[in-house]
């Protein structure tokens, strides 16, 4: 945004203020008391407000706050920036916040601008509606600040740069019901068993006399000041490992591709989640944060959030070769199917599909681009493959 602000002054303009000093010259060469006056009172004005403006910004402290810090695309985000004004010199105020990645409930720009009086030790508050736009990771801010004089004659501008990070997910979109095979013989009990697993912990909940007391947890019961019993996690799930060829869409420039491919990615991983499928991620694509992106393949309560938070992350960026981090892929022990995504079958994305195939895992792979002669088709390697556009609704 271009900052709107016009010549507030006419103090601010030198040639004014150099035909003051003539005019100030002129009355005491003169003898002219009261333009002499005049031109000392204005010059007074004048010097005093620059004064005022430069401490305008000195002990002026901000924070910028968000109600929620993870969401999904259209999904609103409420921001407040609190300024408090810590000095007795009373100032002007003008924010400008910068939040890519994100839209006012107004289109126009004057609506990222917020403008206020500050008085001596007093705080306001700036408050803003947004709407999230698209996958990401974004920074709230930089937030511009301009304060200066009461009259407006003068000011100061700084910039204080992004010191929250937003995570926008990617979008869920509705689809349908896609069987993964099972390659275990009787299959996987999806009910709650009659004997109680204690690899996995759950979580804690208040312990009831019919429980056995073997299943108390004494520290939380302690912290809690009650007794509270351990909630177990089947220790065995049916498994589905994403799979995600990051290069097959660099090598062809296919972004819209690739967010549609990670909307199907984040759709299907809710759903098997509300399935009781445990879920891991493995990938070739850089996160932005520079940490690996993958997830082993588990159930647990922070399982699909963190599966989400690498999704959000994620970039259009190769680090590697995908076989070799299949390869290093601990995981695939086990009834644990391939749920893969990829723009077109190169030979890359068949070297990684071969090694599933001597694996005897389970896969069903997604293009974005298929081959007219290989859509649909089913080969005795257990390997199904779809048009991506097929899963969704």
């Amino acid at each position: 945004m271009e900052d709107q602000d016009g010549v507030s002054s006419l103090f601010v303009i030198p040639f004014v203020s150099f035909l003051i000093l003539i005019a100030l010259t002129i009355g005491l060469l003169h003898g002219e008391t009261e333009l002499a006056l005049l031109c000392l009172f204005l010059l007074g004005i004048a010097v005093g407000a620059r004064l005022w403006a430069r401490a305008s910004l000195s002990r002026i402290k901000t924070s910028i706050l968000v109600d929620r810090d993870r969401v999904f695309p259209q999904e609103r985000i409420h921001v407040t920036i609190e300024v408090a004004n810590e000095k007795f010199l009373p100032v002007w105020l003008r924010t400008r916040l910068f939040a890519k990645g994100f839209e006012s409930d107004s289109f126009s720009e004057k609506a990222w601008v917020k403008e206020s009086g500050l008085l001596w030790y007093q705080k306001v508050r700036f408050e803003w509606e947004l709407v999230a736009q698209k996958r990401g990771v974004y920074e709230m801010g930089p937030l511009h600040l301009k304060a200066g004089d009461p009259f407006g004659f003068f000011s100061q501008a700084k910039t204080i740069e992004g010191c929250i990070s937003v995570i926008v997910y990617p979008r869920i979109v509705p689809v349908k019901s896609v069987r993964v095979a099972s390659r275990d013989l009787f299959g996987m009990c999806r009910t709650q068993c009659a004997v109680q697993d204690p690899v996995y912990i759950l979580g804690t909940n208040d312990y009831q006399p019919w429980q056995p007391s073997k299943f108390i947890h004494w520290k939380a019961s302690a912290r809690h000041n009650h007794l509270q019993t351990k909630v177990f996690e089947p220790s065995a799930h049916e498994k589905v490992l994403f799979v995600v060829h990051v290069e097959s869409f660099v090598k062809h420039d296919a972004k819209e591709e690739f967010e549609r491919a990670l909307e199907g990615v984040a759709s299907l991983a809710l759903r098997f989640h509300h399935e009781g499928y445990a879920l891991g991620l493995v990938t070739d694509g850089r996160m932005q944060n520079g940490r690996e992106p993958s997830l082993p393949v588990r159930r647990h309560r922070e399982g699909l959030s963190t599966l989400f938070e690498i999704l959000a992350r994620l970039q259009m960026e190769s680090r590697g070769d995908l076989l070799h981090l299949v390869r290093n892929q601990a995981d695939l022990k086990g009834n644990t199917s391939v749920v893969s995504f990829a723009y077109e079958e190169d030979l890359s994305v068949r070297e990684v599909l071969s090694k599933f195939e001597a694996l005897r895992r389970s896969v069903i792979l997604f293009l974005s681009n298929p081959s007219p002669s290989r859509e649909k088709r089913r080969t005795p390697s257990h390997e199904t493959r779809y048009p991506l556009h097929e899963v969704f609704v």
